[in-house]
């Protein structure tokens, strides 16, 4: 077995054990310096909400601009749907993520909470 051949089966090896244990979710209101417009619309503040999802002794975080009630939608629909699964799969859980809210609708307020959640794997695994 060369090195390379070592070092892929310990990937594979550790990929099978790296679930999410845990999704925290913060939102923040954050006001612009000044007001600001984009031609349909005026504001002159920002909501971001945060997503850490801990994985492995890692954690990595997501974030997208939404409504504050994305957070609430992680917490109750989301979580249910992403911890205890592998972390290192962003694809799977945004399908899972995606199936979860099929009756709260897709757009608006529940794309933007998956928006946040689906950045934290890649942060997770350094990719």
């Amino acid at each position: 077995m060369t090195g390379a051949d070592a070092e892929v089966g310990a990937r594979a090896r550790l990929r099978r054990r790296v679930v999410v244990e845990q999704l925290t979710a913060r939102a923040f209101t954050v006001p612009t310096d000044a007001p600001e417009a984009d031609g349909t619309l005026r504001w002159d503040e920002t909501t971001v909400v945060l997503v850490e999802a801990h994985a492995g002794g890692h954690t990595g975080f997501g974030y997208s601009y939404a409504a504050g009630a994305a957070r609430a939608l992680v917490d109750e629909v989301l979580t249910d749907v992403v911890v205890g699964r592998d972390a290192l799969s962003p694809t799977a859980a945004w399908g899972r993520m995606r199936r979860a809210v099929r009756n709260l609708g897709y757009p608006g307020v529940a794309s933007g909470a998956i928006g946040s959640r689906s950045r934290c794997p890649r942060m997770i695994c350094g990719a």
